[in-house]
This record gives C-alpha cells, sequence and structure tokens, in this order.
C-alpha cells in the first residue's frame, strides 16, 4: 500500500486497537491518540481558516504526550533507579507507549512531506560549498557533537566512564525507536519545518532549541543549556538536508556516545 495520509490514518488506527486489546492503554488513551493522529494528519482542508488553532492543538497534543501527561498508559517500566556508575544520577528506562505513538503517527508523515516538498534545497555555507550534501552533513554533525560534549564537561555535566548501560539492546533500541524518532519529528519536522518561513533560519533554530532546552530541564538548568546546542546542530542538519533522517541519525549517535563513554544520563 502505497505511503499516504489515508494509509497512516487506517495503520494508527489499527495499532491503536492493538494496543487497546492487549491492555497497554486504556480507552481514554486511544481516544487521545486518534484525536492526535486526525489533527495531523487530516487534510488542510478541513482546517480551512483554522491553521493556527489545528498546529496549536498539535503542540498542545504533543506536549501531554512527549511529558506523559496523558493517562491511560501502562507504560512498562524495565528497570527504575540504576545508576551506571557510582557518581550518576539514577536512571529509570520504560517503554513508553505514549512517546511511541509520536514516533509511530509523526515519523510516517513527514517522511512522507519531505519526500513530496519541492522546493530547493537551502544553500550550504561558503565553507561547506565544496561537499556533497551527505558529507556537509557529516561535518555538521562531528562539529555538533564535539561542540555538545567538550561544553558538558566544561559545565561538569560528565566525566569519561566507558560502560554498556543495563538492557544495552532494549536501551538503545528504546533509545532511537521511541526517544529519539520522537523528539526530532516533534521539535525538527513539525516545529522547524513550521516556523522556518516566519522566523529564519536562526530564529528557528533558536526557538525550536529552547524548546528541545526546556523537555530536559528536569535534568539541572545547566543539561538543559547543552541540549539547546545539541538541538541547534541537529536544527541545522534538517534546514539544509531537508530529511529528517539525517537529525534521527545525529541525535542518535550523540545519545549513543553519551551513554558508552560518557556519565549517564550526568553527574550527581
Amino acid at each position: 500500500m502505497a505511503l499516504t495520509k489515508k494509509s497512516m490514518l487506517i495503520s494508527v488506527h489499527t495499532l491503536l486497537i492493538l494496543l487497546l486489546l492487549l491492555g497497554h492503554i486504556a480507552f481514554v488513551a486511544a481516544l487521545f491518540a486518534s484525536i492526535y493522529a486526525l489533527i495531523i494528519c487530516a487534510d488542510k482542508a478541513y482546517f480551512k481558516g483554522y491553521l493556527s488553532a489545528r498546529m496549536a492543538l498539535f503542540f498542545i497534543f504533543s506536549a501531554a504526550l512527549l511529558l506523559h501527561k496523558v493517562p491511560g498508559f501502562e507504560n512498562i517500566a524495565i528497570y527504575q533507579d540504576v545508576q551506571f556508575s557510582p557518581d550518576a544520577l539514577p536512571y529509570s528506562l520504560y517503554l513508553n507507549f505514549d512517546k511511541f505513538l509520536i514516533a509511530v503517527i509523526l515519523l510516517p508523515y513527514i517522511l512522507l512531506i519531505d519526500k513530496t516538498d519541492n522546493r530547493a534545497l537551502p544553500k550550504l555555507p561558503s565553507f561547506l560549498s565544496r561537499y556533497s550534501l551527505p558529507m556537509a552533513m557529516v561535518i555538521i554533525s562531528v562539529l555538533t557533537i564535539g561542540l555538545v560534549f567538550v561544553l558538558a564537561f566544561a559545565l561538569g555535566l560528565v566525566n569519561w566512564q566507558v560502560k554498556l548501560p543495563d538492557e544495552a539492546l532494549i536501551f538503545f533500541v528504546k533509545m532511537l525507536v521511541v526517544t529519539v524518532v520522537a523528539e526530532e519529528c516533534i521539535f525538527r519536522g513539525m516545529l522547524q519545518r513550521g516556523l522556518t518561513n516566519k522566523l529564519g533560519l536562526w530564529g528557528v533554530l533558536i526557538i525550536s532549541g529552547l524548546f528541545f532546552g526546556a523537555v530536559h530541564a528536569a535534568f539541572s538548568p545547566l543539561f538543559a543549556l547543552a541540549s539547546v546546542f545539541a538541538g541547534l546542530g541537529y536544527g541545522l542538519v534538517y534546514y539544509y538536508a531537508r530529511n529528517i533522517a539525517y537529525p534521527i541519525a545525529l541525535h542518535f549517535i550523540l545519545n549513543s556516545i553519551h551513554a558508552i563513554f560518557l556519565t549517564y544520563p550526568m553527574l550527581a
């Protein structure tokens, strides 16, 4: 079946019915997720004259799911309050069905609009113009990773700590499929894409980066600051490539380096 908005809605509602039958979500959660999918995938003609309201509803619903404020999700705890090193904050790993549904609903939609976007890609900065697009994205990615980790060390957030997290396979699959995909689809695929024409490159990068940092402020204000700079790098990659796969890959690689080689999630 070709990827269309109609096929996405059918797939999402099939998944919601399956999760209901398995007892992982309650009816209220399924209803909330169904409305969320309709807000995203329904044709713009249904929202004629109310596009701003549609966007506001999208961000309200996204924030509620992202911050686990919607009742009726039976998220599965893999482990709770585990210290990956003696000097690290305790960390808990959950299989979050609320964030998983963000990823499932948003990723196909953004891949579709990325693919069908006929606008010319923006010109690369002069120091990158000699490279192919993939190589330019690699250079921006390396610079982002270097800047974020230098900042994290300078702020006293991390030390060197080589290890594999407990339940490593589940940890990294969950990080990619749930955390990284959901966050990139919201902050880059929707927020950045929707505001770029109004705010310009640096305006939208700063706004999306600040929101991205705010989501991570529960760890600490300094952790949020480092997250803002990470968000700027993810945003640059998406701006120049206009393909959500690039910031997803960068985000996952940065998080994986953090988890394997540095204090995770941060020093206590």
